[in-house]
């Protein structure tokens, strides 16, 4: 029998009674609260962040930031982009005059540790960069990607990248089809979530971002070249690699000219990545490098890869793209014949890095493939 209320029942009722109890379960209900909250706070962080500018790269990076307000860079027409081996092996100035029939400036945008996807985004930044209105001939320094550390999970320079979109792109390319790379890959997948998190809450304390940025380097008059000397006293990865060079010289150069000699010998084989670990590994580099020629394509501007060491899977990312490009868009310098001049000890700095005197030598090298690429380019548009 249905039950009829008084005036007297109301005030006597608790909330229960009085209304339709929820179907959906505390836990559930809970969870969409939790949720919804993130979608909110995730929104919140998509509006004020990008009013903060904190994650532009001229803030993440103080190096690129310099050398995109150099104002010898308003004269160049010609660029070349990279990582430490970019930054301390290519002289521009000797450059231009090794390119002067093709009325080429260049400018040496080399910026320390930058391996992709980091310096595939800077180059999208500077292509689309004010200062890239006279570009001609954009050179791209190719290496493999680099693995992430939860040491720098929280840096500026790192969680610029990682917007939701990158945090996804990376975590589906990574070498999962690599055999005995799945802890490996699992352990990168954690990295990048937590450091798109990182991302996102970044707004909420800006100012302990910016004290912990990377102090550029001092920049010198030669436009983007900095000069490694013998006597330099360097931290991190650089300042490592030089004491080992320093006590272990003769061995090291021996294994560098026997890998160098190995690529050489490869060239001669029906398949030159044989025993090398290529699965999975070589398809997001190609892709990036697809959308980076298309673009630059479109903006009427050369785009060349370069390929200078031999490590990781650079191999096998130079053979696909050079099969898929042609010289043309790709070239090498990572063998040893006809780059003999390169393996001398009194040249280095460490095992990987040149003193002024091989940097020398190496842009001489470099000059030289260039102006084949570049004659033969002209005589394509005749």
């Amino acid at each position: 029998m249905k039950k009829k209320w008084h005036s007297s029942d109301f005030r006597r009722a608790t909330k229960r009674a009085l209304y339709a109890e929820s179907t959906v379960p505390k836990r559930r209900r809970w969870i969409q609260k939790t949720l919804g909250g993130l979608f909110i706070f995730w929104l919140l962080s998509q509006a004020i962040t990008p009013w903060t500018g904190l994650h532009k790269w001229e803030r993440a990076l103080p190096e690129f930031e310099s050398k995109l307000a150099d104002e010898k860079l308003q004269d160049a027409n010609a660029w070349i982009i990279g990582s430490s081996t970019v930054l301390h092996h290519i002289i521009p100035n000797q450059l231009d005059s090794a390119t002067k029939a093709h009325h080429l400036k260049w400018y040496n945008f080399g910026v320390q540790r930058s391996a992709p996807p980091e310096s595939f985004y800077l180059a999208h930044e500077l292509i689309d960069s004010p200062e890239a209105n006279e570009l001609k001939v954009l050179v791209f320094e190719l290496q493999p990607e680099e693995l992430l550390a939860w040491e720098d999970v929280s840096n500026l320079r790192n969680t610029a990248q990682l917007n939701l979109i990158e945090s996804q792109r990376r975590i589906r390319y990574l070498p999962w089809q690599a055999p005995n790379k799945f802890h490996q890959n699992l352990e990168q997948s954690r990295i990048l979530a937590w450091g798109w998190v990182q991302h996102v809450v970044a707004f909420l304390r800006p100012a302990k971002h910016m004290q912990n940025r990377e102090k550029p380097m001092n920049r010198s008059s030669e436009k983007g070249f900095i000069e490694l000397k013998e006597s330099d006293w360097r931290t991190g990865r650089l300042a490592s690699s030089h004491s080992k060079w320093a006590n272990a010289k003769d061995s090291l150069m021996n294994h560098q000219v026997f890998i160098a000699q190995d690529f050489d010998y490869r060239k001669t084989l029906p398949d030159p990545t044989i025993n090398w670990d290529c699965d999975g590994r070589v398809k997001p580099i190609l892709g990036q490098m697809e959308i980076l020629l298309n673009k630059c394509e479109k903006n009427g501007i050369q785009c060349i890869f370069h390929f200078q060491n031999l490590w990781d899977t650079n191999g096998c990312i130079y053979y696909s793209a050079i099969e898929k490009w042609g010289n043309h868009h790709v070239l090498e310098s990572m063998g040893y014949a006809g780059n003999e001049a390169l393996y001398h000890k009194g040249d280095r700095y460490d095992e990987t890095h040149l003193l002024r005197s091989g940097a020398k030598k190496f842009t001489k090298i470099l000059g030289e493939s260039l102006n084949l690429i570049l004659n033969d380019t002209n005589k394509k548009e005749e």
